[in-house]
């Protein structure tokens, strides 16, 4: 994901703490004073469906606050004021962004668990096509590693995880006994 910026007022943006990312129609903001920013979001996003003439599709748009989201308090009010009061049905504690699950109800199993499947399916394909080794491992470091490369990035595995991975090797890899 790339920052998005605007010529005209991505100073004054970053100065008062609204961040956002975009990779082709996905699109994340971070709201570092989400009282004084929330009035700048709507203009931001409005003038965005005016240059595009798209518009945002708050089926599938979620607010994922850093502490818990009350009624009677400041922000869900101007929420609830505002021309996207739908969102407040859409509040989680976790969302997936580019297929990373973010939010503070996040945890590093729920990213594995996607990847660590289809890595499994991959190495379970190699290992039973009676190469040789020199071919398995070069399948494994091309065509399985990688699957779980993008979520490394974002997130450690857990011990259990790491230990699953290298079994998944070793038997993908094969050899008496798997080694």
């Amino acid at each position: 994901p790339v920052p998005v910026r605007t010529a005209r007022s991505s100073r004054r943006k970053r100065k008062l703490g609204l961040k956002s990312w975009a990779f082709a129609d996905d699109l994340g903001v971070n709201l570092r004073f989400p009282l004084r920013l929330w009035p700048l979001l709507i203009l931001e996003f409005s003038r965005f469906e005016v240059i595009n003439c798209l518009r945002i599709n708050l089926d599938k748009t979620f607010i994922i606050p850093w502490s818990p989201l009350r009624p009677g308090s400041a922000i869900y009010d101007m929420i609830a004021a505002s021309i996207w009061s739908r969102l407040l049905e859409n509040v989680v504690t976790s969302a997936k962004y580019l297929g990373i699950i973010l939010g503070p109800g996040a945890t590093s199993d729920d990213n594995w668990q996607a990847p660590l499947l289809k890595f499994k399916q991959r190495c379970c394909i190699w290992s039973h096509k009676g190469l040789p080794f020199s071919y398995r491992l070069m399948a494994l470091n091309i065509y399985c590693l990688p699957v779980l490369a993008y979520v490394g990035q974002y997130w450690l595995p857990s011990s259990k995880t790491y230990e699953r991975v290298k079994s998944l090797c070793v038997a993908t890899l094969g050899g008496p006994h798997n080694w």
